[in-house]
């Protein structure tokens, strides 16, 4: 987007007409270029549900050496106001 090189993009990037993509293999040769649209199986796809707006509220029961990974990973993505509540 923009002419900007992203690195592990978002998710919902689009890749379209125009798009440059860097390709990282063990070779030139485990790699080729051409139209992949045939793959896609169109019936299996679906709208993603709409968000909720506002905080939400997450039960984490335990806590073990990941717990403190997990819990990052939500503040960066939960809605501001949200919570976390851990039962140990």
């Amino acid at each position: 987007p923009d002419g900007r090189t992203l690195l592990n993009p978002p998710a919902d990037t689009v890749v379209g007409p125009g798009s440059r993509l860097i390709v990282l293999a063990h070779d030139d040769d485990s790699t080729r270029v051409g139209d992949c649209g045939h793959l896609v199986d169109d019936s299996v796809i679906v709208a993603a549900p709409s968000e909720r707006d506002g905080p939400t509220r997450l039960l984490l029961l335990g806590w073990n050496r990941r717990a403190p990974l997990v819990v990052r990973q939500l503040r960066r993505t939960a809605r501001p106001g949200s919570f976390v509540d851990v039962l140990t």
